[in-house]
């Protein structure tokens, strides 16, 4: 059975801590908590909020790293995560409150060899068929 503190999300960011820092706080409205949260912030500045932040919903790490890229972003983040499940989402996400609870039910099912798991993204203003 996986459990919440199996989990890693991932959050490459670049210049754009505020919203980076609003899904942060989408995340604390999940149905489960213990899971962690890595944020990697390609940003040239060191002012941010995003280092300071903190909650007891979920186990949160900051990396500041210079070189940037999406690809060297997830890398790293996936080199610090100490989950067995990786999850990547982006920094302008609005995750639903079942986000983590969904990916650990896939996994826990009965095929037990998935490796890759693809989300779904609903875009503002858009229709679901």
């Amino acid at each position: 059975m996986i459990l919440p503190n199996q989990v890693s999300l991932i959050i490459p960011t670049y210049n754009r801590q505020e919203i980076a820092l609003q899904t942060l706080q989408y995340l604390l409205k999940q149905s489960i908590s213990g899971f962690e949260v890595i944020l990697v912030d390609q940003t040239a500045s060191n002012d941010s909020n995003l280092n300071n932040f903190k909650d007891d919903g979920f186990k949160y790490k900051y990396l500041k790293i210079k070189e940037t890229g999406l690809p060297n972003a997830r890398n790293v983040g996936a080199e610090n995560a100490k989950g067995d499940i990786l999850i990547f989402i982006d920094d302008d996400s609005i995750p639903e409150p079942d986000l983590i609870q969904s990916y650990m039910n896939l996994f826990n099912g009965d095929e037990k060899d998935k490796l890759c798991i693809g989300g779904r993204i609903i875009e503002k203003n858009t229709t679901m068929f």
